[in-house]
């Protein structure tokens, strides 16, 4: 049962959803890179149990990891 099919255009009930935020601001992506850099430079972050550094450093370095994520 589909309540919002009186509300909601035909377009958007049936686009292909996407689990991924789509970052549209690259001063954001910008950021939220540096900001985790900080992190990965913290070794006594608290999150840095959780992380493996070497994988994050090469994701960050990378410039095609957000190609799907519509960036």
């Amino acid at each position: 049962m589909n309540v919002s099919r009186d509300i909601i255009p035909q377009s958007v009930v049936q686009r292909v959803k996407s689990p991924y935020p789509a970052i549209q601001d690259a001063a954001y992506d910008k950021m939220l890179r540096t900001r985790f850099t900080a992190v990965l430079d913290d070794p006594s972050a608290a999150v840095a149990p959780l992380l493996s550094v070497d994988r994050s450093r090469a994701l960050l370095g990378a410039t095609n990891n957000l190609k799907g994520l519509g960036v």
